[in-house]
């Protein structure tokens, strides 16, 4: 077995009926962490699907999960929210309404952060949804609604992030959100904090600063590298940790991803000098939800990696829970064993 770590995804679901097969075969596979991606749910919602699904592992294997939890400190993107369970469709053309007021059912509306400031986007302008699997082009804005024309076919499943000219993260100010975390990291006893959009060191400290005043000493913070100021920071950054999160997905929507393979070596460069591991997001392997045999593109990628020596890889929530999720474990051990020396 190699040396780098896997890290699955589990986004927050109500069924439960195949979690314990999925911790099982977590087990059979020497899964240590588990990431879990902490949006705009009612934390309530999060109390619950964790004590299930600390239940589930406790019946299944006898233990707890160790959970590595990404929360939307001290940054959160803009979102879009989508009041479906099932993927939604969209194809070119497709008229899209972005709104800050109302639920709805139609699948090309979407629910977006009441906060954003949606009159202020100019017409023509691009939106660009997830990771760059759906743009936008702007029709026409006012105050709480945004009408925009899909420029390519896409499929969506859950939030996603939403990038415009201007405006693609926030500084999250909700303390009494920040609160209800920290008694989920208490509740819980979770250990690894993963902090989105850190630019420096000063806001480690101060997060790191605000948890110790709910009494919660035994943890450390990873950082999230992903944006050109986390970059730029770098250095300061890494006093603050052992190991960093490079999201290549942000990273390349936020830079110029003509240079990302450039940026990823100069990170891990600088992190394997000052002795931080280097753990990986964004969609590795993610060609197995659809297909048997990996694509050449994330063979490429995962090769890569390999010679990178990245300590970790992150999946997505969506091969986590795949039938290929073994396949994909057993695939990213041999490339690592061949190639990560």
């Amino acid at each position: 077995m190699s040396n780098v770590e896997i890290i699955p995804t589990l986004r927050y679901f109500k069924n439960f009926d195949n979690c314990y097969e999925i911790v099982k075969n977590y087990a059979t596979l020497h899964i240590n962490r588990i990431r879990f991606n902490l949006v705009n749910n009612d934390i309530h919602d999060y109390h619950d699907f964790f004590s299930k699904l600390y239940e589930t592992y406790y019946t299944a294997i006898h233990s707890i999960p160790n959970i590595l939890l990404d929360i939307p400190y001290p940054c959160y993107k803009n979102r879009i929210y989508q009041d479906h369970t099932q993927a939604q469709y969209i194809k070119e053309n497709d008229i899209i309404i972005l709104t800050t007021e109302y639920d709805t059912n139609d699948r090309h509306t979407f629910i977006v952060d009441a906060n954003l400031p949606l009159a202020s986007i100019k017409n023509n302008s691009t939106i660009i949804i997830g990771d760059g699997e759906l743009l936008l082009t702007v029709i026409q804005t006012n105050h709480n609604t945004l009408t925009a024309r899909a420029l390519n076919s896409s499929e969506l499943r859950g939030p996603r992030s939403v990038i415009f000219s201007q405006h693609a993260y926030q500084e999250n100010s909700n303390k009494s959100m920040f609160n209800a975390i920290c008694g989920l990291i208490r509740n819980y006893n979770i250990k690894n904090i993963c902090l989105s959009l850190v630019e420096n060191h000063q806001q480690v400290q101060i997060i790191k600063k605000e948890i110790n005043e709910h009494n919660i000493y035994d943890f450390h913070l990873i950082p999230k590298i992903e944006t050109p100021k986390s970059v730029k920071g770098l250095s300061s950054i890494l006093k603050s940790c052992t190991e960093i999160i490079i999201g290549r997905g942000d990273l390349g929507l936020l830079t110029d991803y003509i240079h990302l393979t450039d940026t990823i070596d100069f990170i891990s460069e600088l992190c394997c000098k000052e002795q931080v591991k280097v753990i990986i997001a964004t969609d590795v392997l993610q060609s197995l939800t659809t297909r048997s045999i990996p694509s050449r593109a994330d063979i490429v990628d995962l090769n890569y990696l390999a010679k990178k020596r990245a300590n970790g890889v992150i999946l997505t929530s969506n091969l986590s829970i795949h039938r290929s999720f073994t396949n994909a474990v057993e695939i990213i051990n041999k490339m690592f064993d061949t190639y990560s020396i």
